[in-house]
């Protein structure tokens, strides 16, 4: 069966942010860590897809890095770089696609 499609919301718990695809392929965090890690979604098939929501938090400035940055290739960003708006309770969304090596990727940016 497909994953769930409500959003999970997944903790930024100061270093890596983990995400169990089998629990929602949509899902969001709210970065409170000058950096943390987006490790490589689990449990994850050839051809699943899924959004991440991301939020800075009242300060902003915070970073969101890779595990595995050279499984991501980020579109207008290079392989596996991330370039988050900065602004404090700015929103950000990083999608992707799965094609059993690689995450191929687009972020967009300050949603308002």
């Amino acid at each position: 069966t497909d994953p769930p499609k409500a959003f999970v919301t997944l903790p930024d718990d100061g270093a890596t942010i983990t995400w169990d695809y089998t629990s929602g392929y949509n899902a969001q965090t709210t970065l409170i860590n000058a950096t943390i890690a987006l490790a490589d979604p689990t449990g994850m098939v050839n051809g699943d897809y899924g959004t991440l929501k991301i939020t800075q938090d009242g300060v902003g400035s915070r970073l969101l890095t890779f595990t595995t940055p050279a499984n991501w290739k980020v579109a207008g960003g290079g392989a596996g770089t991330l370039t988050l708006t900065g602004t404090a309770s700015s929103v950000d969304i990083l999608s992707w696609v799965y094609d059993g090596t690689n995450f191929w990727a687009t972020l967009g940016k300050e949603f308002s």
